[in-house]
């Protein structure tokens, strides 16, 4: 047997006997070396083996076993004990199934050599029925001897029952044992492997899980996992008790919640009803209030009136005494009067001078029309010499017009003063100005033209700048703004439910700096319509009959979507199509195919040598001439962003034209007043100056005429007759002052008597107002339930701050006593609605007494609320107190002595447990690097905060429940640990393994460079992450077996490692580095993995076992590499003869030239 010398001294794993296992009739795997590895393709086999020890180091008890997916099983294990005793094996990886044993006596057993030669061997018995589906375990133990299969075969290898086996080991010479139970069985054979001495004796426990750990072992990606999953068992905490005690808190916090909510409630429904009772008394005062300030206001009034009418009689009487003195006046007055007119009347210089005023009075009213007429002529002359003329287009119209008016206004004068230039009084200037008039009246044709001409200019300008704000508008928010026969086709086809798009809206142009000329080439072709093939008969067929009723949609054009507009691929990169981006395939296709000979130049020549071609500034070149593109476009329509940066383009021109527009809208305005106001006023002038001669010589007649009659009046006014006029005017004078005297005196008679009548009516009527309100106020008092003191004191304070304004009064008590009511009504509805939610939610025994009491009598209904306030009060709540209290005491106590004490065991576990593994870590030393755990407590506040308190709680601290949440202990993580527990979060802390972050730090021997594996994880490589888990892994095993590493030498019992599929992520010099590694701390390895591993892992293994599958039979062979052997595979590793590298460099050197590459 080959033995390093690092582990000369240890137990050595010599066999693996397999009986009725798997596709295993019997077998006996010799493994006598340090490292083994088995080989083969997936359904081979290679895991069984692997499960097949698993079985045997865990006694056959499944809950301890956790065993290899079978191949094509995704991870998720089909396999048990049960179907490997009776080879059950489904079709996989290409293998078909077998056909699996009806029942079977399956034997594992390995068997172990010590230092001194010695052996002892261990296994299980498993038997089991197709038709049982479960299995019967046997576990045996022999030190003394070493079991083969033959050892459990009758003479024609035939497989012995377990009676038979079990007499059989019972008369060998040896120390045989039947453990009852897989703990004992575990415990016994933990004491054979173990070495010499206390400190090298093995715990069941440790060595199964380290065992385990080993074989489900995956190269992780993050340590955490690894810690989880490797070194720190699960332990958690059992919360449930926690979270029933505080269950049982949180119902009786709950049913005082409802209690108090339910005491709450109630407290609303009394308060309601009081605020109800207050309120109907403030309505009945404001009431009272009412009426009261009605009788005061109406009793008022009346004395008002009765000191009224006494007051007019008086006057009344003092009126008549007046009246009779005026009557012998008028009466006198009238006498004198009369005899002064008849003298008057009587004269011949009365008559004369009657019939001459009357001839005056006409001859005025005539030269004043005449004056009108003169008037008009001047004002209608007046606006034509004032009017300021619009730009002509044609300047010599202009000069014309110019002309003419300054001679109007030479002939008559710039004064506005009619009187001081009084033009129209001569013939020979009326003449002059009828002259001009008329050449101003020829030339309103023209005039009427050139404002025809205005108004075409103004129209197509605001045409154009609206179709500019718009298009901005559209432009800036990105839309495309088409033209109208397009968004005349396209409504039309909306209208039936068919999508359809321009292509400007599903393309655009990558390169900015060619947008323009693109698009000005393309020009209608960017408004060509995209239809879905499924849509496009039907859209076609619209189309056509539409156009023959619109002919000016003729021009809209519909892609063809089945079409190739012949061109097929990827342009070329010199053209114009290659800019044209989209990612609707029918628009991309049609626009390239318009630009895809379309060539993208830049000077003169590439314009005459390109068939076709474009340039950056619109220059167009095709069928053999060259053009400056036609009309340049109005707007950029492909590209959402270039539409958006179009928009500032857009608003430049916007901003130019605004002030031209304003311009020519104004001169137009000028036009308009030129047509409907200017020549209709010639037009008027030349009307009235044709009759102003006749009109000026009739005004100059009635002039002289008026002239001759106020010189006759005047002679008439110096005769001596003057006094008999003066005389009998005098007189009507004086009989008119005293007659009128006597009417205003009659007149105010009338209406004192008449006022003294209504006075006693109204006096009569207020009398009959104030006995019923006294009425109805005694009847008020008399049915209701008044307070007096109340309603006085409301009455005393509205008089106050209305200062006993009655009528103010009245509807202020009226809008009171409404407020007072709605407020009442509130209360009292508000009431029964919070009395229906207590009878809904609590179900009282006496709802529907309440529900009765509050529609007929709400204050008994607010007594019998108020009762139960003060059961509740006094009693209920009382009670639930008590039982709270208690229920928290009781799950603050076990939370004390179950979370804490066992987080403090936890704690105190790993500490202990990484003292162990950094000890044993400090001895080994891997590609030139020592490592250590970091297990430093986590960075989470939360739980930093409860470990800092559980740590610093005393054994006798855990013992004293009741300081655990006294409000005298300050430390913060109590507040924090009961939140926890009333946040329903305790499982948070179920994990002891939660409370620590995880590391692996690794020190370089050569130069004490340390680095973390955190670090690692984002510059290493596979290898150099994988290293510190192998390590990690190791200082496990070796405490799990209670290996001790002396130097170079090596003490303890056996130590197996089985690895299924490691060291994948590792390259064949850390594999090396690895297997290495686990000889010198005395691990015995086995391997399992497909065949490719062997390539990296082969050459630094002892012995390579190949398993073969063929149908329902399973074969192992195996081979050993000679050191030449070993020698010819790592001669191509360039990490163990670097020179390859250097050749290959060279190589690449001499074939590449100087080029640098990275």
């Amino acid at each position: 047997m080959n033995k390093d010398k690092h582990s000369s001294n240890m137990h050595r794993l010599v066999r693996l006997t397999l009986i009725n296992w798997y596709l295993f009739d019997y077998e006996d795997i010799a493994i006598d070396v340090d490292v083994s590895l088995f080989k083969g393709v997936n359904g081979a086999g290679k895991s069984s083996l692997a499960d097949a020890l698993q079985t045997i180091f865990a006694g056959g008890d499944e809950t301890k076993i956790a065993l290899n997916a079978a191949s094509g099983d995704s991870k998720q294990s089909g396999r048990s004990v049960l179907s490997y005793v009776l080879g059950i094996v489904a079709e996989s990886g290409g293998m078909r199934a077998v056909q699996p044993r009806k029942s079977s006596n399956c034997y594992l057993a390995v068997t172990f050599q010590r230092p001194d030669n010695s052996h002892y061997s261990f296994g299980v018995s498993l038997f089991a029925r197709n038709s049982d589906k479960k299995v019967k375990k046997e576990r045996f133990i022999i030190d003394g001897l070493d079991l083969s299969s033959m050892d459990f075969m009758d003479g024609s290898n035939k497989v012995v029952p377990w009676s038979t086996m079990q007499k059989r080991l019972q008369i060998m010479p040896a120390t045989v044992s039947f453990p009852n139970n897989a703990s004992d069985y575990r415990r016994l054979y933990c004491e054979l492997m173990s070495g010499a001495g206390a400190n090298q004796q093995i715990a069941s426990n440790m060595m199964l899980q380290a065992f385990k750990n080993g074989i489900a072992f995956k190269e992780e990606k993050s340590i955490n996992d690894f810690i989880w999953n490797y070194i720190l068992p699960k332990r958690a905490i059992d919360v449930d008790r926690i979270e029933n005690d505080y269950s049982e808190y949180q119902k009786i916090e709950e049913l005082i919640a409802t209690t108090e909510e339910k005491l709450i409630l109630l407290k609303k429904i009394v308060n309601s009803y009081t605020r109800y009772e207050n309120k109907h008394k403030s309505v009945l005062a404001y009431q009272w209030c009412e009426l009261e300030a009605a009788c005061l206001g109406t009793d008022a009034k009346l004395n008002q009136k009765q000191d009224e009418a006494d007051n007019l009689k008086q006057e009344l009487g003092v009126n008549k005494d007046k009246l009779e003195i005026l009557n012998e006046s008028v009466k006198r007055l009238k006498e004198l009067s009369d005899e002064a007119k008849g003298a008057w009347l009587g004269s011949k210089t009365y008559q004369e001078k009657k019939n001459l005023s009357e001839k005056l009075d006409d001859k005025k009213q005539l030269r004043e029309t005449k004056k009108q007429i003169l008037n008009q002529s001047y004002e209608e002359l007046k606006k034509i010499s004032e009017f300021v003329w619009p730009e002509f287009e044609e300047p010599k119209l202009y000069d014309m017009a110019r002309t003419i008016q300054s001679s109007l206004i030479a002939i008559v004068g710039s004064d506005n003063d009619l009187l001081s230039h009084p033009w129209y009084l001569s013939f020979e200037v009326i003449e002059q100005v009828l002259i001009e008039l008329k050449k101003l009246k020829e030339l309103s044709v023209e005039f009427q033209n050139e404002s025809s001409r205005s108004k075409q200019r103004t129209v197509a300008l605001s045409e154009e700048f609206n179709r500019l704000r718009a298009s901005f508008e559209d432009s800036q928010q990105g839309i495309v703004r088409v033209s109208k026969p397009t968004r005349h086709v396209i409504d039309l086809l909306k209208s039936h439910g068919i999508d359809v798009q321009p292509a400007c809206d599903l393309a655009s142009i990558s390169d900015e700096e060619w947008q323009f000329s693109i698009e000005n080439f393309l020009k209608n072709n960017r408004e060509a319509l995209v239809i879905d093939a499924q849509d496009y008969n039907q859209a076609l067929k619209l189309y056509r009959q539409e156009k023959n009723r619109h002919k000016y949609i003729r021009q809209v054009k519909l892609i063809n979507p089945d079409k190739g507009f012949g061109f097929e691929g990827e342009p070329s990169v010199d053209s114009a199509a290659s800019l044209i981006e989209s990612n609707n395939p029918v628009a991309l296709k049609f626009l390239r195919g318009l630009l895809h000979n379309v060539k993208l130049v830049e000077t003169e020549d590439e314009l005459r040598n390109e068939k076709r071609a474009i340039s950056r500034d619109g220059m167009v070149s095709g069928n053999g001439a060259i053009s400056g593109g036609g009309k340049p476009i109005d707007s950029i329509m492909l590209g959402i962003d270039a539409r958006k940066k179009h928009a500032l383009t857009l608003k430049e021109k916007i901003n130019q034209q605004a002030p031209l527009l304003a311009q020519t809208q104004s001169n137009n305005k000028i036009f308009e007043s030129l047509v409907n106001e200017f020549i209709p006023s010639v037009l008027a002038a030349i009307s009235s100056c044709t009759s102003l001669p006749n009109s000026l010589r009739e005004f100059n007649a009635f002039d002289l005429t008026i002239e001759e009659i106020n010189l006759a009046l005047s002679q008439l006014d110096e005769e001596c007759v003057q006094q008999l006029e003066d005389k009998s005017i005098e007189a009507e004078r004086a009989f008119n002052e005293e007659n009128s005297k006597l009417i205003q005196l009659t007149v105010e008679i009338g209406v004192q008597d008449k006022n003294l009548e209504d006075f006693e009516t109204g006096i009569r009527q207020l009398s009959t107002v104030y006995d019923k309100l006294v009425e109805k106020r005694k009847m008020f008092e008399t049915t209701h339930q008044l307070s007096f003191d109340l309603a006085n004191e409301k009455l005393e304070a509205l008089s106050d701050l209305l200062k006993e304004n009655y009528c103010e009064i009245v509807d202020k008590a009226r809008l009171e006593s409404e407020n007072a009511q709605n407020a009442s009504n509130s209360a009292l509805r508000n009431a029964g609605e919070l009395l229906a939610q207590y009878c809904s939610y609590f179900d009282p025994e006496d709802k529907k007494e309440l529900a009765e009491l509050n529609q007929s009598q709400p204050l008994l209904a607010s007594k019998r609320c108020q009762t139960h306030v003060n059961t509740i009060e006094k009693t209920e709540l009382a009670k639930y107190s008590l039982d709270s209290i208690r229920a928290r005491e009781t799950m603050l106590k076990n939370f004390r002595a179950e979370v804490v004490a066992n987080l403090k065991e936890s704690f105190q576990q790993i500490k202990q447990t990484f003292t162990i593994l950094n000890s044993q870590l400090a001895e080994l030393t891997f590609n030139n690097n020592v490592y250590q755990f970091l297990y430093p407590v986590t960075g989470i506040d939360s739980l930093k905060k409860i470990y800092d308190y559980v740590t610093d709680t005393s054994d006798l601290d855990i013992e004293n429940v009741g300081s655990l949440f006294d409000e005298q202990k300050d430390d913060p993580a109590v507040s924090i640990i009961e939140n926890l527990l009333l946040d329903g979060r305790l499982r948070e802390i179920s994990d002891y393994r939660n409370f620590f972050s995880y590391d692996i730090q690794s020190k370089d021997i050569n130069t004490d460079t340390k680095r973390k594996f955190s670090d690692l994880l984002r510059t290493g490589s596979g290898g150099e992450k994988q290293a510190p888990f192998y390590v990690a892994l190791g200082a496990s095993f070796m405490t799990a077996y209670r290996i001790h590493k002396f130097g170079d030498h090596v003490e303890g019992g056996a130590a197996i490692a089985v690895f299924d599929e490691a060291f994948s992520k590792m390259d064949g010099n850390n594999a090396k580095a690895a297997l290495s590694f686990f000889r010198e701390i005395g691990l015995q390895v086995i391997i399992a993995a497909p065949p490719e591993s062997e390539i990296k892992t082969g050459p630094y293994v002892d012995k390579t076992y190949t398993i073969l599958r063929n149908g329902d039979q399973v074969y192992i062979d195996h081979h050993t590499y000679k050191d030449a052997g070993k020698k010819l595979l790592e001669s191509d590793d360039h990490n163990i003869n670097p020179e390859i590298l250097s050749t290959l460099i060279k190589e690449v050197e001499r074939e590449f030239g100087d080029s640098k590459y990275d």
